[in-house]
């Protein structure tokens, strides 16, 4: 089953795309390259990604500006620890 695509809103106002599917201890997936996109990824490796959902919480997110994620204001290396840390206090609440 595909996983249900979502937002989490960033301290500084952007929308981040990300999935989870599974139970367990979180693993969080970071964009795996610069122009990242989840559910390109999740169409290409969802069999891995199933296996690890087997025995943990799989994160996955676009960076700001790639994929289903908007664009913000600033792509510094600050800028995508917002992107993380809204995912992770999202999946956090989530739970």
């Amino acid at each position: 089953m595909e996983p249900r695509i979502q937002y989490a809103k960033t301290s500084d106002g952007v929308n981040i795309a990300y999935w989870t599917m599974g139970q367990g201890p979180p693993l969080v997936l970071m964009p795996w390259i610069p122009f990242n996109h989840i559910q390109l990824n999740w169409e290409r490796g969802r069999e891995f990604c199933e296996h690890l959902a087997a025995k943990m919480r799989v994160i996955h997110y676009d960076g700001r500006g790639s994929g289903l994620s908007e664009s913000g204001p600033s792509y510094s290396l600050g800028a995508h620890v917002l992107d993380l840390e809204a995912k992770i206090t999202t999946s956090t609440a989530a739970r």
